[in-house]
């Protein structure tokens, strides 16, 4: 699970579905909301997804790990790392 870098949302993947939650997080620290909401992409004959690692960049896009396979994919982009438990700090967009 993570936190969105403006902890307005959680997002919880579960190891043996294709599908992670999202909950918004109330002004008191509840969670409401709950809502399937990102799709764990495995091969179509497999059952969950075996989310293993997910977490945020400080731009806010969400990165998943999953079971996809015996392979590592790479790709270049241009994100900022946020570790687990950072404080949020305002970024201002960049161009990509």
């Amino acid at each position: 699970m993570a936190f969105r870098p403006d902890q307005s949302l959680l997002s919880v993947a579960k190891g043996h579905s294709k599908w992670a939650n999202s909950y918004q997080i109330a002004d008191d620290g509840s969670l409401v909301n709950k809502e399937r909401f990102f799709h764990l992409h495995v091969q179509d004959w497999e059952d969950a997804g075996g989310a293993e690692c997910l977490c945020y960049s400080q731009e806010g896009r969400q990165s998943l790990a999953t079971k996809s396979g015996s392979k590592t994919w790479k790709r270049k982009i241009q994100q900022h790392a946020l570790g687990a438990w950072s404080p949020w700090t305002k970024v201002m967009p960049n161009q990509l």
